[in-house]
């Protein structure tokens, strides 16, 4: 069970093995809270470079640290930035495959 009675969608279950798994929900809460706040701004303020490449990044590698420990509206949200991102006109080649390889990673566990 996740902070605040929140149940994650899907957890990586070896996180549980860890020595330090007790501090897992806070810090993964934190993470997710940062990359969220922070992902939208630069999308607010259309900086694409460096600020949502950089947060799109970040949110890449809680996947793989943390699978989907965010709720079902966060998923379909970020998956629907995304789109967006990836079907900008005029977007730099390398941006648009970052941010296809993050939608992709986010439409496997749909």
């Amino acid at each position: 069970m996740g902070v605040e009675g929140f149940i994650p969608q899907k957890e990586i279950v070896y996180n549980g093995l860890l020595p330090y798994c007790d501090r897992l929900d806070r810090e993964a809460a934190e993470l997710l809270a940062e990359i969220k706040a922070n992902l939208s701004r630069a999308v607010l303020l259309r900086e694409l470079w460096p600020g949502v490449a950089f947060w799109s990044r970040k949110l890449f590698s809680f996947l793989k640290l943390y699978g989907r420990r965010f709720s079902k509206e966060d998923h379909v949200l970020f998956i629907k930035l995304l789109y967006e991102l990836v079907t900008l006109p005029n977007l730099e080649p390398h941006m648009m495959c970052s941010y296809a390889r993050l939608l992709i990673q986010l439409l496997k566990w749909v």
